[in-house]
């Protein structure tokens, strides 16, 4: 059981690491298109089939501390 216990939270501790590094990446990823611009009055080939903004409950941190609080 102790076994089973560490390997889920080293899962946790690695999904956390894993949603750091894609919010990280997005945030780059934001920085380098925003170079780009339309010209007033033009559009996009389309809409975005996204959200523009990440949901502000995300937070990978929460999951890891309350599984180790968990099996503490």
């Amino acid at each position: 059981m102790d076994q089973v216990t560490q390997q889920n939270a080293a899962l946790v501790e690695e999904a956390a690491a894993a949603a750091q590094s894609m919010q990280e990446q997005a945030a780059s990823l934001v920085a380098s298109v925003s170079v780009f611009r339309l010209e007033a009055g033009a559009r996009g080939a389309r809409e975005p089939a996204f959200a523009s903004s990440v949901p502000s409950d995300i937070h990978p941190g929460l999951a890891l501390r309350s599984a180790q609080q968990a099996f503490a």
